[in-house]
């Protein structure tokens, strides 16, 4: 088959085979470091990204009923801020809140029997008053004419 009276072209076939297979294996060697580890890794990254995301979607059930509960909590605590706010007024009117103490205690069923006037304090959020007031009624009276205040 091959005619190996030449000892140069055999030697150089020889050769030219070794190169040949040198290259295979340099080109093998440089596809496992370049391509193949750098994606194992990656492969085992991901997997194990996928296995947290998977344990967090278990758990995301009870996650999702917290969040809705919280937030229905959250929305009825801005508007009780709302409804305080609207309630409490950007300065001071003495005689307007008398006269708003006044109905509220007669509608609870409370008697004033003493008003005196303090200090009264105004913020960029809202005024205040100290007051002393001096009441005679029920307890349960004085409790809802309290809440009203």
């Amino acid at each position: 088959m091959f005619n190996f009276k030449n000892g140069q072209t055999c030697t150089a076939r020889l050769a030219v085979h070794g190169l040949g297979f040198g290259l295979l294996a340099l080109t093998a060697a440089l596809f496992v470091f370049a391509v193949h580890r750098p994606l194992a890794r990656a492969r085992a990254d991901h997997l194990q990204r996928s296995e947290q995301l998977a344990a967090l979607l278990e758990g995301s059930g009870e996650v999702r009923r917290q969040n809705t509960a919280l937030r229905q909590e959250l929305k009825a605590l801005n508007e009780q801020v709302q409804d305080v706010r609207a309630r409490v007024p950007a300065y001071a009117e003495d005689g307007a809140f008398i006269s708003q103490l006044a109905a509220a205690a007669e509608d609870e069923g409370v008697q004033l029997i003493d008003y005196r006037r303090g200090r009264a304090v105004e913020t960029s959020a809202h005024s205040h008053i100290e007051l002393d007031l001096k009441c005679v009624g029920t307890y349960a009276a004085l409790c809802r004419f309290l809440n009203r205040v």
